[in-house]
């Protein structure tokens, strides 16, 4: 496909540099494959890296003044790459390291308290939350064996009040 004269309020063309560089976090943090990326356009502006699928019809909306493009996929926090919540439920399900598989009750009480404590045998980072095959978002693993919830505030709210209405009726998550 052609390179696309985007107009300037659109997020800009990463550089096949840097599309590498993501895709080779993505293959070696998550053990997820590169060739899952190769349908898509990467676009990023200042924190936030954009996947939009490639497509013969993007040249002609390509004058239309936005302010994102695509889905979320990557966020610079500081000198680290963190996925989005959007690149994890959809890509998660091909990753085949860094993965936390949790019941829901660990889920629930991580969103609830915004930390669980549990050994694990990965490396310290960014780590995909899977709960019943499912991929949630990121956790954050630091060592020896803390999980920090990295979750969007209204998922773990949603989660909680849910939790809650189970609990409520004698319910168990586990």
């Amino acid at each position: 496909m052609k390179s696309i004269q985007w107009d300037s309020s659109w997020p800009k063309s990463v550089s096949p540099e840097r599309r590498n560089e993501l895709v080779r976090f993505f293959e070696q943090r998550f053990g997820v494959p590169p060739s899952l990326f190769a349908p898509f356009h990467m676009m990023a502006s200042s924190r936030v890296t954009y996947l939009i699928r490639k497509s013969p019809s993007l040249s002609g909306i390509s004058s239309i003044r936005i302010v994102r493009a695509g889905l979320p996929f990557v966020r610079n926090a500081g000198k680290h790459l963190k996925p989005t919540t959007e690149a994890v439920q959809l890509f998660g399900y091909m990753a085949t390291r860094n993965i936390v598989n949790l019941s829901m009750h660990q889920l629930t009480t991580l969103c609830a308290e915004g930390e669980i404590r549990m050994p694990l045998e990965t490396d310290s980072g960014f780590v995909f939350l899977m709960e019943g095959g499912y991929a949630w978002g990121c956790g954050l693993f630091l060592e020896p064996d803390r999980i920090l919830c990295r979750l969007p505030k209204n998922m773990r709210q949603e989660l909680g009040q849910w939790a809650d209405s189970v609990n409520a009726k004698g319910q168990s998550l586990k």
